[in-house]
């Protein structure tokens, strides 16, 4: 047998394994059980949830990105509208956020509602996790993401950039 007929052969069967499921778009919301642990490893039921949504919202067919959270479930009898919280930033964590002091209060409100603790783009667990650069690296990446985009104005701009205890000014 050919080496382009083994290709095909090859290519054929992976087409037939691989469930259309498989097959990731913009909507699609994923939900597991999890243990919730904060800080103090006192631990609760939760949910672990991922939807993928466009990386630009004005393009459906851009990059699809991975939004997480974790749910509460509501202990009330007849729960209100779900609680959504999302974390200050930039680059804050809701789900790191119900791991720390406010745990207590995710705990309370869960007496109202469901309580979802959100991960904005890429932060904590959603994916990509533009917080995970540090350092020069971030300050690199976001000068470059400066210039491509002010090449398309029409006048120059000055970026001021608050990095830890510091400003930056990118040009």
């Amino acid at each position: 047998m050919s080496i382009s007929k083994c290709v095909l052969l090859l290519i054929s069967f992976l087409i037939l394994i691989v469930p259309a499921s498989a097959q990731q778009k913009a909507g699609t919301l994923k939900i597991k059980p999890y243990v919730f642990e904060n800080n103090k490893k006192e631990k609760v039921d939760a949910e672990f949830g991922t939807l993928l949504v466009p990386e630009n919202r004005s393009k459906p067919d851009s990059n699809l990105i991975e939004l997480a959270f974790v749910r509460f479930k509501s202990t009330a009898q007849n729960p209100g509208p779900p609680i959504v919280y999302l974390a200050g930033g930039p680059g804050g964590s809701g789900i790191f956020t119900a791991k720390d002091a406010r745990f207590p209060l995710f705990m309370a409100l869960r007496e109202i509602a469901d309580v979802i603790a959100f991960d904005q783009r890429g932060t904590g667990f959603s994916k990509p996790n533009l917080g995970a650069m540090s350092g020069s690296a971030c300050r690199s990446t976001l000068r470059q993401r400066v210039k491509r985009q002010s090449k398309s104005c029409s006048r120059t701009h000055t970026v001021v950039c608050r990095t830890g205890a510091t400003f930056n000014v990118l040009t």
